[in-house]
């Protein structure tokens, strides 16, 4: 791990134990969930409510800027008993044996997933989480300025057209998703990056700068100081919600990456019946049927979604992820440090 990498997540873990007051284990009857603020925070809110009046088990919800870095920081063992994390975050902390594993029989609706959605241990025998919902990288653009058509190809990051006028995130995540989404759109993949290396300095030739957070991405989309770059889907929900709103992501012909969100248990806490429990519901497809409000899409595939959001998504969800890229996220776990230090020496030599 490099040093940046490091005080990264130390500077998480902070914020997080500073979030996050620390309750006493008294017993297994209470479902305490980790989970990033905003929309993801009031979406588990949600679920917990409804798991709530199914079972009687009682739900408190945490909002930090990572379920992730609070576990590592923890060895393992935090104060809350389900962490919402990213797929590669699963890895992450799979790779330093930080997971609770599950068999089949203590997580039934994961039957419902086809093999290559599971998240699964190295044996491939136990589940080490449960994938919820995913979201896809694609492009954001400003709406005022461009078309989603400026940006139906990934090579329009390129074109001389918006020199000076794109942003690109962090090391750390353009590592993980920028690095790996190029390799396979140039014939590689997570595991033979090289393809996608040459692309990627182009892209960050035309940027203007790297953004520091979602925040600041979305204010210099919706100040016009940007027209575009690599994003989030998860942003197109300001869209539902206030359609004024003049930034949105958009899905470029050659595809994108899927980027899946999972509950886990910590390894290093109490076996609870409850957080199993809870697992079990969040697999289900009654679970996932509710993401359509907040603009997430059901991993489960017998989950359904609004027709609302399929009218806004331009397709169904099984159209969709068919034009996703899904990577192996041990792979790039296992070789992140590397990945890291790689793309800050050439964000270093393009001068951003």
């Amino acid at each position: 791990m490099t040093r940046k990498t490091s005080s990264i997540l130390k500077a998480l873990a902070v914020a997080a134990a500073s979030v996050l007051a620390a309750p006493v284990w008294a017993s297994d009857d209470v479902v305490r969930i980790a989970v990033w603020g905003g929309s993801p925070g009031t979406a588990y809110r949600t679920f917990g409510e409804v798991f709530t009046a199914k079972t009687g088990i009682p739900v408190e919800v945490y909002e930090m800027p990572s379920a992730n870095a609070a576990i590592i920081a923890a060895d393992g063992a935090p104060e809350f008993n389900i962490g919402v994390v990213t797929g590669f975050e699963v890895a992450q902390l799979r790779e330093r044996g930080m997971l609770r594993e599950f068999t089949q029989d203590q997580l039934p609706s994961m039957q419902d997933y086809p093999e290559d959605l599971r998240l699964v241990n190295e044996a491939g025998d136990k589940f080490v989480g449960v994938p919820v919902y995913y979201i896809f990288y694609g492009i954001g653009y400003n709406t005022d300025i461009a078309t989603a058509e400026d940006f139906s190809s990934w090579q329009s990051l390129i074109d001389p057209k918006w020199k000076n006028r794109t942003s690109v995130t962090r090391p750390v995540f353009m590592s993980v998703y920028d690095l790996t989404l190029f390799s396979f759109l140039n014939g590689g993949d997570e595991t033979n990056i090289d393809p996608g290396i040459p692309f990627l300095r182009k892209v960050l030739e035309n940027a203007l700068t790297v953004y520091a957070s979602m925040g600041s991405f979305n204010s210099m989309l919706a100040q016009g100081e940007i027209v575009a770059g690599p994003y989030y889907s998860s942003v197109n929900l300001l869209s539902v919600q206030d359609p004024s709103t003049n930034f949105r992501v958009t899905l470029p012909d050659e595809g994108g990456l899927l980027l899946p969100y999972a509950v886990v248990q910590p390894a290093g806490t109490p076996e609870s019946a409850a957080a199993q429990s809870f697992m079990e519901f969040m697999a289900s497809t009654e679970a996932q049927s509710m993401l359509s409000e907040y603009t997430y899409l059901p991993m489960n595939p017998k989950a359904t979604i609004s027709p609302a959001f399929e009218e806004f998504l331009g397709m169904s969800p099984a159209d969709l992820i068919d034009r996703l890229f899904q990577p192996d996220w041990n792979i790039i776990a296992a070789q992140q440090e590397e990945r890291v230090r790689l793309v800050e020496q050439i964000i270093g030599e393009m001068g951003l």
